[in-house]
Parts: C-alpha cells; sequence; structure tokens
C-alpha cells in the first residue's frame, strides 16, 4: 500500500531552512520508527541531504528519487527518475509485501499524491 508522512508546523508549513519544523521531537520520531520499520520509505534528495535524517534509514528500504548521479546519494538502496507516479507504482508492484511510504519532500508528496492509499500528518 502506498502511503505517505509529512511533518507539517501549527500553520501547515513542512520545512523551514530545507529541514523539519522541529527535528527532535523524539515522540514524533518515535512514531515514524515505529510505523516505517522494516517497509520501503521513499524521498527526494533534499530530504536525503537534511542534516537531521540519519541515512541510510536503518531497516528500511530507501529510495531516492533524484536526476542526479546515483553515485552522489551512497546508502540507498534504490534510485528513481522519470515519471514519479510510473515508478511508484512499480514500486508497489516490487514489494507487494511491504507498504510503500513516500517520506518527501514537498515536490514528490505533490507529484504522487493521487497514488495514496493513507497519509498522515
Amino acid at each position: 500500500m502506498i502511503k505517505a508522512i509529512m511533518a507539517v508546523d501549527d500553520k501547515g508549513g513542512i520545512s523551514k531552512d530545507n529541514t523539519m519544523p522541529w527535528p527532535k521531537n523524539s515522540n514524533d520520531l518515535k512514531w515514524f520508527k515505529k510505523n516505517t520499520l522494516n517497509q520501503v520509505v521513499v524521498m527526494g534528495s533534499k530530504t536525503w541531504e537534511d542534516p537531521f535524517m540519519p541515512t541510510p534509514l536503518i531497516k528500511r528500504q530507501n529510495i531516492i528519487i533524484t536526476n542526479k548521479d546515483n553515485s552522489y546519494y551512497p546508502g540507498a538502496n534504490e534510485y528513481l527518475k522519470g515519471n514519479i507516479s510510473n515508478e511508484i507504482i512499480k514500486l508497489e508492484e516490487k514489494y507487494i509485501e511491504k507498504d510503500i511510504f513516500i517520506i518527501g519532500g514537498s515536490n514528490i508528496i505533490n507529484q504522487s499524491f493521487d497514488l495514496f492509499k493513507e497519509f498522515y500528518l
């Protein structure tokens, strides 16, 4: 199943200075970890590069959407290019026993919004 997770502030903002509005909220981070462990996480390169983002996320399939050379993001399990929606649908077919979590950023969320079966804020 394709799902999305976004951290937003009280005004609906999704980032501050290219990172989460509250990068050290332990309750949010525990919830995120509990729900994404042993699943697939898909993110854009800016999310991967976030200084508060431990990369790769352990015990998860880390998939990066980027137009850059794959060697620019060592540690990811896979790299996607091209039509985001089509590529995410292929992931769902490939990882049939796992949930696919789109975790950011806003550009990736916008391009794949119609695919989500669940959306967590």
